[in-house]
């Protein structure tokens, strides 16, 4: 699939807000480079099936724009934030489906200070790492088990994903992405790789999206669908590790994937 390499986004249909940030911008300032990653035992998921949840009946002329995706605490449901009226949708999973969020054991809380992103540990005397230097960086998030951080960075080809360790010794380069979600058993990460094209105004938008799967050993980097009917945007991962929720942005339509093993 060609790679992004426009640096100005816009929704597709019933996303609103979903391709923000999709695409890198500016001239970056790359951290040191990568040094050796501790092997991991990753196992690589692949998708056995997809469905599409029903969506509840709606007043609005059109669906809504479905952004924020999130499991419910009593893992019966999919809450959304509806873009158009800043109210919280809620999206039934099936019957025999308990999906729960994804935490982290983390007690780190992220920083922002002269242009650089810090993880700070008030549990650890107030310990600092620097994840990364320069305004290009961007969407930290702790790994479930709290020992890694995910971050991206922008680049004028299109988006990295990053993960460092929370010692700040070891860090990684995962390779062009966007939308990046921790996988419950941290070992490696969901994300997608999308594909800009111009409508007839010469507007930006959405035209493909995959979903990929990259371990954070840097070991194995597959992508998960080929679907050119589906553009799957923003994914998240229960923490069974079998569920994936995404919204398919030619649609709006969400789906639901169960995650096996290759």
């Amino acid at each position: 699939m060609p790679t992004l390499n426009d640096t100005t986004p816009r929704m597709a249909i019933g996303v609103a807000a979903a391709c923000i940030a999709l695409l890198g911008a500016g001239c970056p300032v790359k951290p040191e480079p990568p040094r050796s990653v501790p092997a991991a035992s990753s196992k690589v998921p692949s998708i056995i099936e997809t469905i599409v949840l029903p969506q509840p009946a709606s007043s609005e002329p059109s669906p809504p724009s479905l952004i924020d995706p999130r499991f419910s605490d009593d893992g019966t449901s999919v809450l959304f934030t509806n873009a158009r009226g800043l109210s919280t949708i809620r999206i039934a999973l099936p019957e025999a489906i308990h999906a729960f969020p994804v935490t982290t054991q983390s007690t780190g809380l992220f920083l922002e200070r002269n242009g650089s992103i810090l993880a700070r540990f008030p549990n650890e005397s107030d310990r600092e790492v620097v994840v990364a230097v320069g305004e290009q960086y961007w969407g930290s998030q702790f790994s479930p088990n709290g020992d890694w951080i995910l971050f991206q960075e922008d680049r004028v080809d299109g988006a990295h994903i990053w993960v460092i360790n929370k010692d700040g010794a070891e860090r990684r380069d995962l390779g062009l992405g966007q939308q990046p979600t921790w996988l419950h058993n941290s070992q490696g990460v969901l994300f997608v790789i999308a594909e800009m094209g111009q409508d007839i105004e010469n507007q930006h938008n959405i035209v493909a999206s995959d979903l990929w799967f990259a371990s954070v050993d840097g070991t194995h980097r597959v992508s998960l669908t080929t679907t050119a009917d589906q553009v799957e945007l923003n994914p998240i991962v229960a923490n069974d590790g079998k569920h994936v929720v995404s919204i398919d942005g030619s649609t709006g339509q969400v789906l639901l994937s169960t995650l096996g093993e290759r």
